[in-house]
């Protein structure tokens, strides 16, 4: 097998843990060798198997290459009995189930594995899925961490404390690159998917309208933020949490306490100017430099991270927020 068709099954690879929408899957030519490939990599892969209407579309969109592609005796044993096995199963009608997603990166490789929905709203409110905006700025904290951490000569990323966590796609991909994370979000503290990370991030509850609470009165996960680690301040990093105009005061609150030792990240989703405008009057009126940072965009066909393509031409901007 040559190295471009290598190359090609690997992003296929990527694409089905990732769930990647069929319809934008890169799917080679598979001759008998990609079949096998596949049933190695893909069928009996350790990594959790996307939920099972994803698998059916999925095997649906290659079912055309798969057959062109036969040897001999078909189309390799091991893929078609799960292709049988699928189509032979009624469709789930109704909203679809959670799944599994796994973001494959680097070399060598790690993995993020997170359990989403698979729906954009969910009871009322955002589903909990990983959203474009923390994938670029994932992309950005490996390949761009001179310009996202201060000062650019540090070897090691620095401590962090993500806002609005979510999934915890950011806090756990911080903590596999070795940094200490505490990640918060409202809600339960359970951690217990990132107690299997060698330096998992510590999971706290935290209400952004604390901030404006005087400093004894607040939760204790406001002093445990502050508490410098190995000297360093924490750095405040959060990913597409500008888009409520009703929350931006609170939010900008709560970076003027955390980050006022050290510095804030943040990845916007711009989906209306007037609320990242917003935003950046906000934190202007407290006398809080903004610099949105000049960084060269994940590649869309070949990116870090594969997205499922909801925000897809949306601007994401990066911006750096430092308290006077």
């Amino acid at each position: 097998m040559s190295e471009l068709d290598l190359s090609a099954l690997q992003t296929l690879r990527r694409q089905y843990f990732g769930l990647v929408p069929p319809y934008l899957l890169h799917v080679p030519d598979l001759p008998p060798a990609a079949q096998e490939w596949l049933a190695d990599n893909l069928v009996e892969s350790p990594l959790p198997a996307p939920e099972e209407g994803y698998q059916r579309s999925f095997w649906k969109r290659l079912l055309q290459p798969l057959e062109a592609g036969a040897g001999e005796d078909g189309v390799e044993e091991r893929v078609y009995e799960v292709v049988a096995g699928i189509m032979a199963t009624p469709p789930r009608f109704g909203e679809p189930p959670q799944s599994y997603k796994t973001f494959l990166y680097g070399r060598p490789e790690c993995a993020i594995t997170l359990l989403e929905e698979q729906v954009a709203v969910q009871a009322g409110t955002t589903g909990l899925r990983t959203w474009t905006a923390a994938l670029h700025l994932g992309h950005h904290v490996l390949h761009s961490s001179p310009s996202i951490f201060l000062p650019s000569s540090a070897s090691a990323p620095p401590p962090v404390l993500e806002l609005g966590a979510g999934t915890g796609f950011l806090s756990i991909l911080l903590a596999q690159l070795g940094a200490d994370v505490i990640t918060t979000d409202l809600g339960d503290e359970n951690g217990d998917d990132e107690d299997q990370l060698e330096h998992p991030p510590r999971v706290r509850s935290l209400d952004w309208s604390d901030a404006s609470a005087p400093p004894d009165d607040r939760p204790g996960v406001w002093a445990e933020a502050l508490e410098p680690v190995e000297g360093r301040g924490r750095v405040v990093l959060a990913a597409d949490v500008i888009y409520d105009p009703d929350l931006v005061p609170f939010l900008v609150d709560a970076i003027g306490v955390l980050a006022k030792e050290s510095y804030a990240v943040l990845a916007a989703t711009v989906r209306n100017e007037k609320t990242f405008k917003l935003f950046l009057d906000e934190c202007s009126s407290r006398e809080m430099r903004t610099e949105l940072l000049d960084l060269t965009p994940m590649d869309s066909s070949a990116p870090t991270f594969w997205d499922t393509a909801l925000d897809a031409g949306t601007r994401v901007e990066i911006v750096r927020v430092t308290p006077s």
